[in-house]
């Protein structure tokens, strides 16, 4: 997701990942939402940081993205 955003690459640390919430999809059910939030940042933690938003279904049968939602920082809009 990150790469289709950008067109590139952008380095993300595990270290400031926020695991926001967990939802059992049904009761009983081995699926769940999962929405995670992070950082992005260029080269040695420079900016423009990004902070990323995603919502994950996980399941048995894998894990499939359900939204992603990026905000910039004042660089990346200067730069845009």
């Amino acid at each position: 997701m990150i790469f289709h955003y950008y067109g590139y690459i952008k380095q993300y640390g595990f270290l400031n990942a926020k695991i926001r919430r967990i939802i059992r999809e049904h009761e009983g059910s081995f699926s769940f939402l999962t929405e995670v939030q992070f950082i992005t940042f260029e080269h040695a933690h420079d900016s423009p940081y990004g902070k990323e938003t995603m919502i994950f279904e996980v399941s048995p049968n894998g894990m499939k993205t359900i939204s992603f939602q990026h905000v910039g920082d004042k660089v990346e809009k200067c730069i845009l």
